[in-house]
């Protein structure tokens, strides 16, 4: 049986009192949490959507693995522990979205811009990253084995301790960067850049 959103259960996790109106005029009987219906909210619900994932509770948890999110505005989403993998973002805006503990594995995001989003200890493994902008990104602990980041933009990004191994980082700007502890073992970085980044403990072949 398919749970359903309701305003008691974004009063239980505290819920403002203005996304608690516009919620409940647009769904007075509550919101069938769908896949469909989770990504027709999305864009103008951003925040509260993922109000009843903070709870204890996996009852409400966003699931949108394999959806189609192409070119849609999700910045400043909540999308904390958000089930993305295999999700088409390509070219969607993601700015300034929290996307803490996301699983993000096997997700399309070539050409998305995810500035200033906040990663961290999500799981990017096998994701294609090709020209991604993840300028001053947050992603400390972040998993990226395996991924693609070809041409990627991680200028003045947070990336400590995060996991790059057997990913393609062939032309990806890490310049400024903060890269300590992170693993690049046996990635391809031809031609990556890494002028004044922050190397201290990274590891390298």
């Amino acid at each position: 049986m398919t749970e359903i959103l309701t305003i008691e259960n974004l009063k239980e996790n505290y819920a403002c009192d203005k996304w608690l109106h516009a919620f409940g005029n647009t769904y007075p009987n509550g919101l069938e949490w769908t896949p469909e219906n989770i990504l027709r909210a999305l864009p103008r619900f951003k925040t509260v959507m993922a109000w009843p994932s903070a709870n204890i509770s996996i009852r409400f948890r966003i699931n949108l693995s394999g959806m189609d999110l192409r070119g849609m505005d999700l910045s400043g989403a909540d999308l904390r522990k958000a089930n993305l993998s295999g999700a088409d973002l390509r070219w969607t805006n993601l700015s300034s979205t929290n996307l803490a503990a996301a699983n993000l594995k096997g997700a399309y995001l070539n050409h998305a811009v995810a500035r200033n989003a906040y990663l961290y200890n999500a799981d990017l493994s096998d994701a294609d990253l090709r020209d991604v902008n993840l300028y001053r990104a947050y992603a400390r602990t972040a998993r990226f084995q395996c991924a693609d980041l070809d041409g990627a933009n991680l200028f003045q990004a947070d990336m400590q301790f995060a996991e790059f191994s057997y990913a393609c980082l062939a032309e990806a700007e890490f310049s400024e960067a903060d890269l300590t502890g992170a693993d690049l073992r046996n990635t391809n970085a031809n031609r990556a850049y890494f002028k004044d980044a922050i190397l201290d403990g990274t590891y390298f072949d």
